[in-house]
């Protein structure tokens, strides 16, 4: 008796849990017919009355014996208790189902920042936020907190969808009704330009500074010219000085970016060439007080048949001093260490290791620059690429 007593109010708490738990479950709403929308109506005993139809364009349906009977908006068993009630005054007690055959397909219309812009279909309670994941999502560029929609019947609305994760499903996330439009706007941007790792535009948020505007582009690359950034906002142009912000780590110069703005960073200038006997000929970039030892390993070194006796240099013009030219015995420096043959370096200097079995001489290294594009000229002119 006592254990048919515990098993008895065993399922009176499982019953009560699952009464619990069944009004914790929201109910799911309930179909209404719209236009378009194709029924059956089934009369139980009269099947003269029984038939398929569809909903007028009006919102009503016609049957047997009746016509013009309301039908949007009220759900399948509202309209089969109406028909009843309105039969039962012309039969004996009338059955009367209905039962949807065939839905109209609604649709609501996603435009502007979205993956894929168009019609998706309607549900019947859908939100806001639904609708456009149906339309792939929004694109990095999107504005989410200007969303607006626009009524089948001409209302316009903007609403704030930014924080989605927080806003889905409440009253933030407006409610949508067929053919309703949303409109979600592009962003405010920003450009950002030249040497940096992604180049491309940036989405505008109250208080960007260049740096967060260069952490969104990727960062500046190697060969970028810190000195000589610049922010084009309309027609000024405003200097950036990346290298005291970034190397020196001055935040002051961590300018306020404003709609619009273009952040170009250009390509640093302050680079060598050198050619002939080395391992990797081609452009370097110099340093402050880099020398000539500091470019060569740069290039990857000599190659075994380079002569180091014979490594002719052109020396850029500055603003002090014109452009000249030089053959350099580089053999005491690697064979002796006489560091006085480590010269320093300039940018626009070009550096050519002759090979053991060929010379070259000045006239010879000019066509060859001149055919690669790189010009020489002499009297306070300078070398460039």
């Amino acid at each position: 008796m006592k254990n048919l007593r515990s098993v008895a109010s065993a399922v009176v708490l499982f019953m009560v849990a699952a009464l619990g738990w069944a009004q914790s479950v929201p109910a799911r709403p309930k179909y209404t017919l719209v236009p378009d929308d194709v029924i059956n109506v089934t009369v139980f005993d009269f099947p003269e009355l029984s038939v398929q139809t569809t909903v007028l364009p009006d919102g009503t349906v016609t049957v047997p014996l009746l016509q013009d009977v309301p039908a949007a908006g009220r759900t399948p068993g509202d309209l089969a208790a109406d028909l009843q009630k309105r039969w039962s005054k012309m039969v004996v007690d009338p059955r009367v189902t209905v039962s949807v055959v065939q839905r109209h397909r609604r649709f609501v219309t996603i435009e502007g920042q979205v993956t894929k812009p168009g019609p998706v279909e309607f549900r019947q309670d859908m939100r806001v936020l639904e609708a456009i994941a149906d339309a792939g999502g929004v694109l990095t560029l999107s504005d989410m907190s200007r969303v607006e929609l626009v009524g089948a019947d001409g209302t316009h609305r903007t609403v704030d969808l930014t924080h989605p994760e927080d806003k889905a499903g409440t009253d933030g996330d407006p409610v949508l009704l067929p053919d309703d439009e949303v409109m979600v706007p592009e962003a405010a941007r920003i450009n950002v330009i030249g040497k940096v790792n992604t180049p491309g535009p940036v989405v505008f948020k109250a208080g960007l500074s260049v740096l967060d505007a260069l952490q969104a582009a990727g960062g500046v690359r190697d060969d970028a010219d810190l000195s000589g950034a610049t922010i084009q906002r309309g027609s000024d142009k405003l200097p950036v000085d990346l290298d005291a912000l970034l190397r020196l780590g001055d935040i002051d110069f961590n300018d306020k970016l404003q709609p619009g703005d273009t952040l170009f960073v250009p390509e640093a200038r302050n680079r060598v060439y050198i050619f002939g006997a080395v391992n990797r000929p081609g452009f370097y970039f110099v340093k402050p007080k880099d020398r000539i030892l500091d470019a060569l390993n740069a290039a990857g070194g000599l190659t075994p048949d380079s002569d180091a006796k014979v490594v002719r240099f052109i020396h850029a013009a500055t603003a002090t001093a014109p452009s000249s030219k030089e053959v350099l015995n580089l053999d005491d420096l690697f064979r002796k260490g006489d560091v006085s043959k480590n010269i320093p370096v300039e940018p626009g200097d070009v550096i050519y290791v002759s090979f053991k079995r060929r010379t070259l001489g000045w006239s010879d290294l000019f066509s060859i620059l001149g055919s690669l594009s790189i010009i020489f000229t002499g009297g306070g002119g300078r070398l460039f690429s």
